[in-house]
């Protein structure tokens, strides 16, 4: 396998993390809203928590962010043809979005991991019932998700995340404006 291949499967390997743990999450947030949660329950999700940690903790120490910067004329053709309204048409602001999504969300992953730790031993005592507000680190996956798929070539997949993008709020602005490219950020915070 040539290493260009590599880059492309493990992209792709990359791309079904983000998108389990985005489906993993979702449902994990249902079962903490539910009416009634009893101690085992509260157990098991706790569990469950502790493992949705470590899919944050891997899916944001990827790389990611190198695979996309060296795609990103192919990403901001894809996303031109495809009529991209959160990715840049230009690629030196691919560059700087990939950068600054994927460098974000490593950032971000650590201290939300612990976060998320704190909520998993709230719940193995069953003391509260703990929120899963992770809206900001959720838009960066989601962001950086949208630009991978567009680096791998798959204009739908990447549409898909973007539409959830901009339905969870996760941009301050519309990105599709090319006058705008340079300075965009992809999510709030």
């Amino acid at each position: 396998m040539t290493n260009e291949a590599k880059e492309d499967f493990d992209a792709q390997q990359w791309l079904a993390q983000a998108f389990d743990l985005l489906t993993f999450d979702d449902l994990w947030k249902q079962y903490l809203t539910a009416d009634e949660l009893t101690p085992p329950d509260a157990k098991t999700l706790s569990r469950v928590g502790a493992s949705l940690r470590d899919m944050w903790l891997s899916v944001s120490d990827s790389g990611m962010d190198q695979y996309v910067v060296y795609r990103a004329d192919w990403v901001a053709r894809s996303a031109r043809y495809s009529g991209s309204s959160v990715v840049p048409h230009d690629s030196s602001a691919v560059r700087s979005m990939a950068k600054l999504t994927f460098g974000a969300l490593r950032e971000m992953s650590h201290s939300e991991a612990e976060g998320l730790r704190g909520k998993c031993v709230e719940l193995e005592g069953y003391k509260r019932r703990p929120d899963n507000d992770f809206h900001h680190i959720r838009s960066l996956l989601l962001a950086g998700a949208t630009l991978t798929a567009h680096a791998v070539g798959n204009s739908e997949l990447a549409k898909g995340f973007e539409a959830k993008l901009i339905t969870a709020g996760g941009l301050t602005e519309p990105l599709g404006d090319e006058a705008k490219t340079t300075s965009r950020e992809p999510c709030s915070g």
